[in-house]
């Protein structure tokens, strides 16, 4: 994968971590939230780690092996996303949550697509 391509999308997970922690301190004021939040940002922040490490990785078994978590917590972030969605009452949470929720699908389904190429390329060698 290209240099740029791979610094492009560790600049994106990075943003997708810290966008998740600011929008956690707003939903933190709603009690009911506070752990849904705490979750999404978690998930948030560990796909953008894992993303980190994934790029390092020294064999194709060790990317496989961090893509896959890559991979799982970004659907965790789109499952939480959608439950803070249907019970969020704070309106200057809205545009936030919704940009996050989109992003969240996204990068599943980017990372899907990617652990799927990585599993044929395991498959083949």
């Amino acid at each position: 994968m290209d240099r740029e391509v791979v610094r492009r999308l560790e600049d994106r997970t990075k943003r997708f971590a810290i966008d998740a922690i600011r929008l956690q301190r707003v939903l933190g004021q709603q009690c009911e939230l506070r752990d849904a939040a705490s979750q999404f940002s978690r998930a948030a922040n560990s796909v953008a780690a894992n993303h980190r490490a994934m790029s390092r990785a020294r064999s194709l078994k060790e990317f496989a092996a961090k893509l896959h978590i890559v991979h799982e917590e970004a659907d965790e972030c789109a499952h939480w996303a959608g439950v803070i969605l249907e019970t969020n009452r704070d309106v200057r949470a809205v545009a936030a949550l919704k940009a996050l929720a989109i992003e969240s699908q996204q990068l599943r389904n980017l990372f899907g697509q990617a652990r799927a190429t990585t599993r044929h390329k395991l498959s083949s060698s």
